[in-house]
């Protein structure tokens, strides 16, 4: 079993660019392992288009992480109250992700690859 969660948040300035970096935190039970990733909303907004279409079929699910997926808003990232908020977000849709997964409710060998690669996750998903 895995869980995941966004531990943190933090504005990035890089260039011309400003972005928000989630830091998620996830844990493996068996054997037991805690690693730390940090993403960019673009990354969750890529990693959302595949998912969509694996499950476009499942509708429950499909709708479950339409309705979790936090759109697009540029120019507020300057507010602390808009990062907070995507990050719980951001946090609800990945506990669909993680609860399709724990079980097997996507039984796509593709689907578990794009998790395994989002997540950095090895040998933990068949």
């Amino acid at each position: 079993m895995i869980e995941a969660f966004i531990e943190s948040w933090k504005r990035v300035s890089f260039g011309n660019e400003t972005f928000l970096l989630y830091k998620i935190e996830l844990k493996r039970s068996e054997p037991h392992l805690t690693w730390k990733i940090e993403r960019r909303y673009s990354e969750f907004y890529e990693l959302h288009g595949k998912v969509k279409k694996i499950i476009e079929r499942d509708v429950k699910y499909f709708t479950l992480l339409e309705d979790a997926f936090p759109s697009k808003q540029i120019f507020s990232l300057q507010t602390d109250l808009f990062a907070e908020k995507r990050a719980r977000s951001l946090d609800s849709y990945i506990q669909i992700l993680m609860a399709m997964m724990e079980t097997n409710r996507s039984q796509s060998e593709e689907f578990n690859r794009i998790l395994q690669v989002f997540f950095e996750i090895k040998d933990v998903i068949g």
